[in-house]
C-alpha cells in the first residue's frame, strides 16, 4: 500500500491546514478541528481510502500540539468509521462507514423490541432493489462468485455458523455488485445489527428440525435470475427471503419468551399455602 504523500508534492496546506490557520475559530479544540482538516482532505479526494496518514508524532509537530491531542483526534476520526487505527502502525483511511447509521438502528432497537418489523420492511425495499440492479450490472466473475456463495452454503448443512457467516457475505456483494453506494452502505449497517438475530434464527431453525431446503432453493434462485439479467424476477426473491427471514426472527423471538417464563418457574405466589393469603399496607 503507497504512503500518501503528505509532506510532499502538494503543500503540507493542502493536505493538513493547521489549526490557526485563516478563518479558524479560537474556540474550536485542537483535536475537533485537526479531526475536521482530515476529514475535509478526504471529502475533497487529496486523501482516499487505502492511503496512511503522517505518524502522530509528525502531526503533532505539523499542527503544533502534543501527541495527546493528535490521539484524541485520530480516535474520533475511528469511532465514526472515516479511519482504521492499528497499534503501532500509522492510521489509515477507510471506505466510508455507516457507522452512525447502525448505531441509530441499534438505538430504536433498544428501545422497542417491535422495530425489527420496521426495520425488516426498510430491508426488504433496499435488498429487492439491490437485487434488481444487481441483475443490470452484475459481470461474470461477480456471478461466479454468487453461485461459489450458493454452493458453500449448500454444503454447509445445518453448520449455523458457517451459513451465516456465507449469507452475509452474498448478500454484502449482491449489494456492492448493484453500484448504488447508499443503498450499500445501509445493508451494512443492516447487516451489523441483524447478525445477531440472523444467527439466532438459524439455531432455531436447525434446534426444531427444519431444514434448509427451502431457503437455500430461494437463494439460488435469486443469483440465477441476477445471472439472466431478469431485474424484476430478482427483486421478487430477493423480497421473499427477506419476508422468510422476518418469519424466522419472530419465531426465535417466541422461542425465546418462552425460554424466559419457563426459566422463570412458576409464580411465588403458587408456593403460598391456601390458608396463607399475602397481605397488603393499606
Amino acid at each position: 500500500m503507497a504512503e500518501t504523500m503528505i509532506g510532499g508534492g502538494p503543500s503540507d496546506s493542502d493536505i493538513v491546514a493547521k489549526p490557526d490557520g485563516p478563518g479558524a475559530s479560537k474556540r474550536i479544540p485542537f483535536g475537533t478541528r485537526i479531526a475536521t482538516s482530515i476529514r475535509d482532505q478526504i471529502s475533497a479526494g487529496k486523501l482516499r481510502a487505502g492511503d496512511e496518514l503522517p505518524a502522530e508524532a509528525e502531526l503533532a509537530e505539523r499542527f503544533g500540539v502534543s501527541q495527546r491531542v493528535v490521539r484524541d483526534a485520530l480516535r474520533a476520526l475511528n469511532s465514526e468509521g472515516t479511519i482504521a487505527t492499528r497499534q503501532g502502525k500509522r492510521a489509515v483511511v477507510r471506505e466510508p462507514q455507516p457507522i452512525a447509521v447502525g448505531n441509530y438502528m441499534r438505538f430504536l432497537l433498544d428501545a422497542d423490541a417491535n422495530a425489527i418489523e420496521e426495520l425488516m420492511d426498510l430491508r426488504a425495499l433496499l435488498e429487492g432493489r439491490a437485487a434488481r440492479l444487481s441483475a443490470e450490472r452484475a459481470t461474470p466473475p461477480e456471478v461466479a462468485a454468487m453461485r461459489r456463495a450458493i454452493r458453500t452454503i449448500a454444503e454447509a448443512g445445518d453448520d449455523p455458523g458457517i451459513r451465516v457467516t456465507v449469507d452475509l457475505d452474498l448478500h454484502d456483494l449482491i449489494a456492492r455488485v448493484c453500484g448504488n453506494r447508499f443503498i450499500h452502505s445501509m445493508l451494512t449497517a443492516m447487516a451489523g445489527v441483524l447478525a445477531e438475530e440472523r444467527r439466532r434464527g438459524a439455531e432455531i431453525t436447525q434446534s426444531s428440525g427444519i431444514d434448509h431446503l427451502e431457503n437455500d432453493a430461494q437463494h439460488a434462485a435469486l443469483v440465477e435470475a441476477i445471472a439472466n439479467g431478469e431485474g424484476e424476477l430478482a427483486e421478487k426473491h430477493a423480497v421473499e427471503i427477506v419476508t422468510r427471514a422476518r418469519d424466522y426472527l419472530q419465531q426465535s423471538k417466541g422461542v425465546a419468551e418462552q425460554r424466559e417464563d419457563s426459566d422463570l418457574g412458576p409464580s411465588p405466589l403458587q408456593w403460598v399455602p391456601d390458608l396463607v393469603k399475602p397481605t397488603r399496607s393499606r
